[in-house]
């Protein structure tokens, strides 16, 4: 809808004026002059102008990213979708489907589900972690999950048909003033269905936040530390024979000649080496 009312103003001669500065029609406009236009809405003072900005790239971007002909999608070495049958050499592709109950047919049926002693909302790893400390200790628990189930077999989309199937709203969902947009999953599994295998240890400036603000004790101290080594050691988790892609190559590379330091983030790559993350972000 936002978009639709820029372009309407963008096209006329009595409002474009206020948001382009020029008498010039956008669409007359020669590209430097809409270089210059994009750049100013950029480092505007004003946060509507910063707005339009960020709502023109975003949109810019996911298009390309969406509909980029073969031509693009071979000058960044990008294949458009996984064409590995497996993510490393050794990895037996585990055939088990979950069954799912057909919806009632008529109004107001209700399921009668026994003995649940815990109802968990999502499917993610938080989800996963509990339904097996709570099935440990003799719990039957209950998960809800509102995404699709998809099987590993499923699981070979392009980024148009992936983002469209496994994100929430199709992966364009934004705050209701366009100052930030979120790429949400929405799918059965959450977080270890849709991700990108980068793992992230909790920063020390939240650790205090959540001591000084909250009161919790643990994670001022060394068992916490112990605790997300542990996990990290179950995942498999580390920045070890890590292949990476172009974009990554170009970002590194770009970061040292401006004399910024970078480094490789873990990734959850189960201690399989030359595990690229690939289209883990589409399951």
């Amino acid at each position: 809808h936002m978009f639709i009312v820029l372009t309407t103003a963008l096209d006329s001669k009595i409002l474009a004026p206020a948001l382009t500065n020029s008498l010039t029609p956008i669409r007359e406009m020669t590209l430097e002059e809409r270089e210059k236009l994009l750049a100013s809405w950029r480092d505007s003072p004003l946060s509507p102008k910063r707005r339009l900005f960020r709502l023109v790239s975003s949109l810019t971007l996911v298009t390309f990213v969406r509909l980029a002909s073969e031509l693009h999608l071979k000058a960044t070495h990008y294949p458009g979708r996984d064409l590995r049958e497996k993510a490393y050499d050794t990895q037996e592709i585990d055939p088990f489907r979950y069954e799912f109950l057909d919806k009632p047919q008529i109004d107001g049926a209700e399921l009668h589900l026994p003995d649940i002693d815990v109802l968990i909302i999502g499917s993610g790893a938080g989800a996963g972690v509990v339904a097996h400390t709570l099935a440990n200790e003799g719990y039957k628990s209950l998960v809800l999950e509102k995404g699709t189930y998809f099987s590993p077999s499923e699981l070979n989309f392009n980024d148009k048909d992936g983002t469209a199937e496994l994100y929430q709203g199709g992966g364009t969902l934004a705050t209701l003033n366009q100052q930030l947009f979120i790429l949400a999953g929405s799918t059965f599994g959450g977080g270890t269905t849709v991700n990108w295998s980068a793992c992230l240890k909790t920063p020390f400036k939240v650790r205090k936040e959540w001591y000084d603000d909250y009161g919790i004790e643990f994670v001022a101290n060394e068992s916490y530390d112990k605790a997300q080594d542990y996990v990290w050691k179950q995942m498999g988790a580390s920045a070890e024979g890590i292949t990476h892609s172009l974009a990554n190559e170009v970002v590194i590379e770009g970061g040292k000649k401006l004399g910024y330091k970078s480094k490789a983030a873990d990734q959850n790559s189960g201690g399989h080496p030359h595990h690229p993350c690939g289209f883990c972000h589409l399951g």
